[in-house]
């Protein structure tokens, strides 16, 4: 196999497993578009940098098979693309976009997929739901405004139930 066949199956394999982007204007809308939650905000900021980055790659590594078989001519930027690719190393057209790692290709992607399972869960599922801490502190933070306490004022408890299975 050569160099070039070698680069363009690389860049087949990640072009399959890149993920679609991401409708932020739906997540927007979702969880609830002009009142929207401090905590939703910054998974949106995320889906965007995520949407760059897999726009990104996409469009670099289709411009890389089309300059490997002769369609396009190899810029400085694609030669990079490649000799990354050929060396299993994060490209650094990719790495700006990126969080900051120092992973070679292979772990990168399995992290890169791993992050795509984590927004999509995120997305999919109440997002607010993972934050239910933040939720609680706020509703404390209202009950003692509103009842002019100060926490040392506040009494918690708590009550244990012991499940025990009768045979």
């Amino acid at each position: 196999m050569s160099r070039d066949e070698y680069i363009d199956n690389t860049a087949a394999d990640i072009l399959k497993r890149i993920p679609p982007q991401y409708d932020t204007v739906k997540v927007w809308k979702k969880f609830g578009g002009e009142a929207i939650s401090p905590t939703s905000v910054v998974l949106l900021q995320e889906l965007d940098r995520f949407n760059n980055l897999t726009m990104t790659m996409s469009k670099s590594l289709t411009t890389l098979r089309r300059a490997l078989k002769g369609e396009v001519g190899m810029s400085n930027e694609l030669d990079d693309l490649s000799r990354a690719l050929y060396n299993g190393q994060l490209p650094p057209m990719w790495r700006r976009l990126a969080p900051a790692t120092k992973k070679n290709l292979a772990t990168w992607m399995d992290h890169f997929l791993r992050r795509n399972q984590l927004y999509s869960g995120w997305v999919n599922i109440c997002f607010c739901s993972f934050f239910f801490l933040f939720v609680l502190l706020n509703k404390l933070k209202k009950i003692l405004l509103f009842r002019l306490m100060t926490v040392n004022q506040m009494l918690f408890g708590y009550l244990v139930f012991i499940y025990r299975n009768h045979i």
